[in-house]
């Protein structure tokens, strides 16, 4: 419920602020994924098998990877699991979520 969408709504920089206060970022293989875990989010970034995170994933100790080779086949279960696991280690709490 706190959560809101700003699709179309900000710029690299605005990413970045963002990134910064995040308690948790979570998308494919882009470049706003890629500056939200620079500015120091917690992020769980997803790739197919049109890329290979080996590659070019983000780097980081706040940053976690799930490859699929078909994203559609990717299990949210799997995702909320490596979400825990991911917040966790990083020690930030997050009173909710849900998909």
């Amino acid at each position: 419920p706190e959560a809101r969408d700003l699709a179309g709504e900000t710029g690299l920089e605005d990413l970045v602020a963002l990134g910064r206060g995040a308690a948790l970022a979570l998308g494919n293989d882009t470049g706003p994924m890629h500056l939200l875990a620079v500015a120091g989010a917690p992020a769980l970034v997803l790739f197919s098998g049109a890329s290979d995170p080996a590659l070019c994933a983000p780097r980081g100790p706040r940053v976690a990877v799930l490859r699929e080779p078909d994203l559609a086949d990717l299990p949210v279960d799997v995702v909320r699991e490596r979400l825990d696991a991911l917040l966790a280690q990083t020690g930030t709490r997050l009173t909710q979520y849900s998909f």
